[in-house]
């Protein structure tokens, strides 16, 4: 994970529109359009720069607004994150914060605080996204008994195959053709479990969609560089894909 994480191509430059709450202990972040549907909520489990990165918070109010759903970013690191300063992320220690931070021992807690926001919300659907470190949380929360009715993720990190076999709900995958992290063998391989549930009969069939944005690099959905246009149109394009999953959720 070292080189994909550790690295920034640049920080939003759109100021975020929505307020910061406080929910079973964690704060978070929230936004909403005036038309949101109470029906449903999406919760962002984002990398390891957190829940205050300012791309990650204009990421949700472009979902909010597209899909017309209230997003939900929770702080699952105690006010621990990355560094956001360039020079500063040169020396931080990856390997120490995932010690600190365990993406895939944090699933139960990370359910705990979604099912806070599905129950404060009175919402009637959730749908869950997570970006690198909270892709496995994302999974979790898609399995039979889990707490999301659809998952999504972005290029993610530390998933395993036992995590699309236990895979229960619909799912959009959003991946990146050049990812050190999760390889292209790894993706064909999740893919050909998805793919066996896709074709299987009865109730046990699971719904899901895949998209790999050629010439993107790991990060290139939260952190890409909008000032180079291919790579803010695949920013966007990744943008609207998941707007679309998660507005499939709603009741109307």
């Amino acid at each position: 994970m070292e080189h994909c994480c550790k690295y920034i191509a640049s920080f939003s430059s759109q100021a975020p529109k929505g307020i910061e709450s406080t929910i079973a202990e964690h704060k978070v972040y929230i936004t909403s359009p005036d038309h949101s549907q109470n029906d449903i909520v999406v919760v962002i489990i984002p990398d390891i720069f957190g829940w205050s990165l300012t791309n990650t918070r204009v990421l949700a109010d472009a979902y909010a607004a597209q899909a017309g759903v209230r997003v939900y970013v929770p702080d699952f690191y105690a006010g621990d994150h990355a560094p956001f300063d360039k020079t500063a992320l040169k020396n931080f220690d990856l390997n120490q914060f995932i010690s600190k931070h365990p993406p895939r021992e944090k699933r139960d807690e990370v359910e705990h605080v979604a099912k806070a926001i599905k129950e404060s919300s009175k919402a009637h659907r959730l749908a869950a996204i997570g970006f690198c470190w909270g892709a496995p949380s994302a999974l979790y929360m898609g399995r039979q008994g889990g707490v999301a009715d659809g998952v999504s993720f972005a290029h993610p990190s530390l998933v395993q195959d036992d995590d699309f076999s236990a895979l229960a709900k619909p799912a959009m995958f959003i991946c990146a053709e050049h990812d050190p992290i999760f390889t292209k063998e790894m993706e064909n391989k999740a893919r050909s479990i998805m793919a066996d549930k896709a074709n299987t009969q009865g109730d046990n069939r699971v719904y899901s969609t895949w998209h790999t944005f050629l010439g993107t690099q790991h990060h290139f959905a939260t952190r890409g560089d909008e000032d180079d246009p291919y790579t803010a149109r695949a920013m966007k394009d990744a943008q609207c894909l998941a707007s679309n999953f998660f507005k499939s959720f709603r009741g109307d």
